[in-house]
């Protein structure tokens, strides 16, 4: 184990192949069906939470409890010399606080819980700051700078088919789902210092797709970039969009990341988005 431990919640979107290489430790969050509580990832896959949901099962989300994040964190300090936990935006989840509680009954130990004001890939991005930091031999502190210089430069867009899903939750307003739905119109959101925003309204998933391009070639110009492309249970179209994207920017890394089932609730089925940020 590194001497600084990583630990994330299942918001990130890491695929698995990086999670491993850089050690990185998840903690999940829960979607619950009625009085069944389910742990992201661990006892309910993808596949399991849009079916419920194409079948008209009303989900919920919740975050880690105070006593998940401390029983992990004190497995960690028996052999890490230190923690850093990199969690979804506090503005939309009380992870934060869960994560700051648990460090806080840990008092002893240098355990230094970061709000990423983000979530998904943008998410991820910041957690990956941080562990290649302590991967080229940094410490605590210089790993948390990198961490917290790369949270106002994530950009994140998605292109939702419908805005039903996030009206339940409660993210958006109701208005702007009976709009949507109405004018039927495809909505793309920016999630941007812990904020959920329509950036624009466009007619087909197709338009939506190519003011996603267009707004993030306008942002990164030819300055290289790492980006991810995300979806919620489409893996042709964000495969697609791959190949495409791969001629269009100059790329640093790209992935491709299927959105975890707490985060498959609220934007429903046939999601496409992009989290990207320039490099130094």
């Amino acid at each position: 184990m590194a001497k600084i431990a990583i630990v994330a919640d299942s918001t990130t979107c890491l695929p698995d192949e990086l999670i491993k290489k850089y050690g990185i430790h998840i903690i999940p969050t829960i979607v619950s069906k009625g009085q069944e509580f389910f742990r992201d990832g661990v006892d309910v896959t993808r596949q399991q939470v849009y079916r419920w949901l194409q079948e008209g099962h009303r989900l919920y989300t919740s975050q880690p409890s105070v006593g998940d994040f401390l029983n992990l964190f004190s497995e960690l300090s028996k052999k890490a010399e230190g923690i850093i936990s990199i969690v979804l935006t506090g503005e939309l989840s009380g992870t934060y606080n869960s994560a700051v509680g648990a460090a806080k009954m840990l008092a002893d130990f240098p355990i230094q819980v970061i709000d990423s004001r983000t979530i998904s890939m943008a998410h991820g991005f910041v957690v990956l700051a941080a562990a290649r930091a302590i991967e080229a031999g940094q410490g605590l502190a210089q790993a948390v700078e990198r961490a917290k210089a790369i949270i106002p430069r994530v950009n994140l867009f998605a292109a939702l088919e419908t805005l039903e899903y996030a009206q339940r939750s409660g993210r958006v307003p109701a208005i702007a789902a009976f709009v949507g739905s109405f004018l039927k119109i495809c909505p793309i959101l920016e999630v941007k210092e812990g904020q959920v925003t329509i950036f624009a309204r466009v007619r087909t998933k197709r338009k939506a797709v190519e003011r996603l391009l267009e707004e993030a070639k306008r942002r990164v110009g030819e300055s290289p970039v790492h980006l991810a492309i995300v979806h919620s249970n489409v893996p042709e179209e964000a495969e697609g969009l791959k190949e495409h994207v791969a001629g269009l920017f100059n790329l640093v890394e790209l992935y491709v990341a299927d959105l975890p089932p707490v985060l498959g609730v609220h934007a429903g089925p046939g999601a496409l988005g992009l989290a990207f940020y320039k490099e130094d």
